[in-house]
C-alpha cells in the first residue's frame, strides 16, 4: 500500500492539472514499520501511520532498489514501469520540467502479510531484492533492526556504494528512541572540476546551528553532545550527472558521507 504524503498543497495539485511551469513531481519512499522493528499485522480499525510509525529506508538500504517515485505526472510524461523514474524512451531527449519539490511516499508493504505472501512461494524470494530482504530479517531474528546505522539516513540520502553515500544538497539523519551522545562521519564535496563556486556545508544539530564546513577536501566532522535526535546537512550547490553529459544518472547529488558511525545514548 502507497500514500502519497497528507502534506501536498491543493494549490499544487490545481498548478499541475492547469498551464503550470512543471510536467512532473518527483518523490521518494518512506518505508513504514512498527516503532519495534517487529513486522506486525495491519489493523483496519486503527490509524495506519500510528501502527507503523517509524520511517524507514529499507527500499534503499537493505533491498538496495530503487526507492524514488513519479508521485504525479500530466498525462502526456510517459513513466517507467513502476513510475520509478521518466521511461528509457525519453530520458535522454527529456524536455519535461519536474517541480522543484519532492514528495513523501508513505509505504506501507512492511507487515506480517508480507512474510505470508513469501511462505505461499515456499519461501522462495521472488526478487534479488526480497532476496536481500530475508537475508536482513532472518540474521536479525526475524526483524528489522531500528538501531542499525542504515535505518539513520532519511530523507535527501542515495543508496550506500561501497561505504559511501551520496546526499542531495539537503538531507536528513535521524536517530531512534532517546537518541546518541556521539557522532563520527567524514564529508567530501563535489568533484573540483565541476564547481562553479564554493562549496559550503551547513550543519544544524536538533535544528539548531552546529558549523559550516568548506568542502574543499575530505573533512572530519565529530559531534559531541547529549540526546542527539536529529542532524540536518544543506550544500549550497548540486549536480545531476546526466545534464552535465556525465551519464545517465538523473540524481541529484552535492556530497559523500563516509564512516558513519555513532554511540547510543544511555537510559
Amino acid at each position: 500500500m502507497l500514500i502519497i504524503s497528507n502534506e501536498i498543497d491543493k494549490n499544487l495539485l490545481h498548478s499541475l492539472n492547469t498551464d503550470s511551469n512543471f510536467d512532473y513531481i518527483k518523490g521518494y519512499y518512506i518505508d513504514r514499520i512498527n516503532k519495534t522493528g517487529v513486522l506486525s499485522e495491519l489493523k483496519s480499525n486503527a490509524d495506519i501511520f500510528k501502527q507503523f510509525e517509524f520511517e524507514s529506508n529499507i527500499t534503499r538500504d537493505i533491498c538496495k532498489g530503487c526507492n524514488t517515485k513519479i508521485s504525479l505526472a500530466k498525462t502526456k510524461v510517459l513513466v517507467s514501469t513502476g513510475h520509478h523514474q521518466l521511461h528509457e524512451n525519453i530520458i535522454k531527449d527529456n524536455k519535461f520540467v519536474f517541480y522543484n519539490q519532492k514528495l513523501k511516499v508513505h509505504h506501507f508493504k512492511w507487515n506480517a502479510d508480507l512474510i505470508r505472501k513469501i511462505k505461499l512461494r515456499d519461501g522462495q524470494p521472488s526478487t534479488p531484492e526480497t532476496k536481500l530482504f530475508l537475508n536482513y530479517y532472518n540474521s536479525n531474528n526475524q526483524r528489522m533492526n531500528i538501531l542499525d546505522p542504515a535505518f539513520s539516513f532519511k530523507e535527501g540520502w542515495h543508496t550506500s556504494e561501497d561505504k559511501m553515500r551520496w546526499s542531495s544538497s539537503r538531507s536528513i539523519i535521524q536517530f531512534p528512541d532517546k537518541g546518541c551522545k556521539r557522532v563520527f562521519f567524514k564529508i567530501e564535496g563535489m568533484p573540483e572540476s565541476i564547481k562553479k563556486e564554493e562549496q559550503i556545508l551547513s550543519i544544524k544539530v536538533d535544528s539548531i546551528h552546529y558549523s559550516d564546513i568548506i568542502l574543499n577536501k575530505e573533512v572530519e566532522v565529530k559531534i559531541n553532545k547529549k540526546n542527539i535526535k536529529k542532524i540536518e546537512m544543506s550544500s549550497n550547490i548540486s549536480f545531476v550527472p546526466q545534464l552535465l553529459g556525465i551519464n545517465d544518472d538523473q540524481r541529484e547529488l552535492s556530497f559523500i558521507i563516509k564512516d558513519f558511525k555513532f554511540m547510543k545514548q544511555d537510559r
